[in-house]
Parts: C-alpha cells; structure tokens; sequence
C-alpha cells in the first residue's frame, strides 16, 4: 500500500516552510534551491503505518559531479543552521503541514498548478496543426508527480478541450 500523495506532498511542504520561501518544491519528493536539489522525501506504508524518510543537505562542502540532479546544500546557498536547529524546526513544521485541510493544500500548490497549466496551453499554441491533430486524437498523458495531483486532469481537459489519460 503506497501512502496517500499529500503525506508526501505536506512533508515536502514542511520542510520547505523551515527552509524558506525561495525553495522550490518539485513534489512529489524533491525540494531544490536555485535548480539544486536540497532536500528529498521518501514514504511507504507498511500495514497502518507511514514510515517517512526526509534527507536534507544542511553543511555539506561537496558533491560528486555525475549525479542526475545536482545537489546543493543549506550552507552552501548561504542559510546558516545546524542539523539539530533545523530538526527542532522541522518537528513542528511536520505536525502543522500534516494537519492540512485538502483544501488548504490545493491553495499551498495553486501557483504550481497554473504554471503546468500555462505550459500546456503555451506548448500546444505553439504545435504545428497536425501535430496538434495528433494530440486531439490521442491525448495528453501525465507522469511523474502532476500525475498524482486530484483533479488536475479534469482541469487541463477543461481549459485545453484535449483527451487527457
């Protein structure tokens, strides 16, 4: 059994209240600063519990040159913090993001949301006619992360009139 995408979702959220409004969440896991991944969040369920993991680079100096998101850390970006200050305000931020109403969630991601909405509705503008022939024809399928969103295929149906699977 996976755990629910908004436990996901309202971690991500949680650690990047603690890091501050220039992080950028790339939910489901991922939490970067300047295109730089910072921050990761993993989650299974194993029977009627939700084991979380939440990786965070706090002081490290260096990384390896081939990996396939580049990384960064809180230190290097210039934010000054200890692992121990920042676990003291990640435990409240976690009880806070994960008492979320759904509905407080979706106001959390709205902004996100319009800008995959923006996008779609640019990249199709911009298709030459039988290409977008194509698309009416077969759809436009989600992965990754937007895949999981409720409801954000309703909505890119509704304001691009494409099949969306």
């Amino acid at each position: 059994m996976r755990p629910s995408p908004l436990l996901t979702l309202a971690l991500g959220l949680a650690v990047r209240s603690v890091i501050g409004e220039q992080a950028d969440l790339r939910w489901p896991n991922d939490v970067l600063l300047r295109e730089r991944k910072v921050a990761g969040i993993l989650a299974q369920s194993e029977g009627d519990v939700v084991i979380a993991g939440i990786g965070v680079n706090v002081s490290q100096q260096r990384f390896p040159d081939d990996l396939d998101t580049p990384a960064t850390s809180l230190a290097l970006e210039g934010i000054v913090t200890t692992r121990e200050e920042f676990l003291t305000n990640l435990v409240p931020a976690i009880e806070r993001h994960t008492a979320l109403s759904a509905e407080e969630i979706r106001r959390a991601i709205d902004e996100p949301v319009n800008a995959i909405v923006d996008a779609v509705k640019s990249t199709l503008d911009k298709c030459p006619p039988e290409l977008s022939g194509d698309i009416m024809d077969r759809g436009i399928v989600l992965t990754g992360g937007g895949a999981l969103l409720r409801g954000l295929d309703e909505r890119l149906r509704h304001e691009t009139g494409m099949p969306i699977h």
